[in-house]
């Protein structure tokens, strides 16, 4: 599934004011950790594990790093929801907070370039640069 959610809230914000989008989301997906304007999905009900955010679509490296963490987290049986769409990274990073999956693994030219790759875990806040595959066994463990 590529970026399927993102699409579906970006009709939502269409149709609707951010603070209606955020209301309706919601009502339609009661979540339990809640602080304003950020929600986060409880890992075991989550209808994706992971976040994958690719910051620059069409950039080689990003997209070949992006593949190679899909790859290994689908191996590993953990859902992955993959934002590839042609958008800012502030937008994209708005949709991912207001969707709240557990983890959000961030690609971009900057990281890769290091051979890294910036993972989130949503309910702490905790940031992390780390390898792929570091990043992998983090978000698997």
């Amino acid at each position: 599934v590529r970026a399927v959610v993102p699409n579906i809230l970006a009709q939502l914000e269409q149709r609707m004011n951010l603070s209606e989008v955020d209301q309706v989301v919601s009502t339609v997906w009661p979540i339990p950790v809640y602080q304003p304007r950020v929600r986060v999905w409880p890992q075991e009900i989550a209808p994706f594990h992971v976040h994958l955010i690719n910051l620059k679509v069409g950039d080689s490296a990003t997209d070949a790093a992006c593949d190679t963490l899909m790859q290994a987290l689908q191996s590993r049986h953990i859902d992955v929801l993959y934002d590839d769409t042609d958008e800012r990274p502030g937008g994209k990073f708005a949709k991912a907070d207001l969707i709240g999956l557990p983890w959000q693994v961030i690609a971009g030219p900057k990281s890769i370039a290091e051979g890294k790759v910036e993972v989130k875990k949503r309910s702490t806040g905790e940031r992390h640069l780390l390898s792929i595959e570091d990043s992998v066994r983090l978000v698997t463990a």
